[in-house]
């Protein structure tokens, strides 16, 4: 994981990771971006998480995201074709725990698609719409 970014919120400071990796996700393969915000303890809520971009008006949610057993880490999942621009913001239900300004998304290295298995699916935002229709 490459960390791109440190925060100030309630303490403690938090750090966000962030890497291109091959996940099995529903028992296959998925190729995915995945974000890793370390804290002490997050607290159990009665509301989602969530893992979010925001650049000017754009917003892109995280397809997928999870607490960690121990409490002390959010795993968050977006797909391959992510804004790579803007702030990351991060809480529950309504409430803002923190907020990763200017991360160095220029940190982030891609893996090499010419190398991935062809077995592997993709997420992007073309299978997020499939799956997203389909599950409706």
């Amino acid at each position: 994981m490459i960390q791109i970014a440190k925060a100030l919120g309630r303490p403690p400071a938090y750090k966000l990771e962030i890497q291109d990796v091959i996940s099995n996700f529903n028992g296959a393969p998925h190729r995915m971006i995945k974000m890793v915000i370390s804290g002490n303890n997050f607290p159990i809520r009665n509301a989602p998480i969530f893992v979010r971009i925001r650049n000017g008006k754009k917003t892109e949610e995280s397809w997928l995201v999870e607490l960690s057993v121990n409490n002390n880490q959010i795993i968050a999942c977006f797909p391959v074709d992510f804004i790579k621009r803007g702030n990351v913001e991060f809480g529950f239900g309504a409430e803002l725990f923190g907020v990763f300004k200017n991360p160095q998304w220029r940190s982030l290295e891609m893996l090499n698609s010419k190398l991935v298995d062809k077995d592997v699916e993709v997420v992007n935002q073309k299978w997020l719409k499939k799956e997203m229709t389909k599950n409706q």
